[in-house]
């Protein structure tokens, strides 16, 4: 793991333990912000993990930061809780029902 990366293994494991709905293929950006807003309406948290093949159609981590920046302006009710990012070899993000 990067020394830089925070160790995200216990969020994960919580947000799994909530029944976090799991994204892992490529989607197009809208069928993306669908499939979020769905989790969120349902009230569960999401996390988005491309697979390695799906990785690649984002070129860098830069991609993926921008392309989940522009899905997560569409959402609404809802937080971050792990930033779009390069977590040791895996990109990956999750975002939670926003807590009143």
């Amino acid at each position: 793991m990067n020394p830089d990366s925070p160790d995200i293994t216990d969020i994960i494991t919580a947000l799994q333990e909530q029944g976090a709905v799991l994204i892992r293929g490529y989607r197009s950006q809208l069928e993306l912000k669908q499939e979020l807003q769905s989790a969120i309406d349902a009230g569960k948290p999401a996390i988005v993990q491309p697979t390695t093949k799906s990785m690649r159609l984002f070129f860098n981590t830069s991609g993926f930061r921008m392309m989940m920046q522009e899905v997560l302006e569409g959402l609404t009710d809802c937080q971050l809780v792990i930033p779009p990012n390069c977590y040791g070899t895996r990109l990956l993000m999750a975002i939670a029902p926003r807590i009143e």
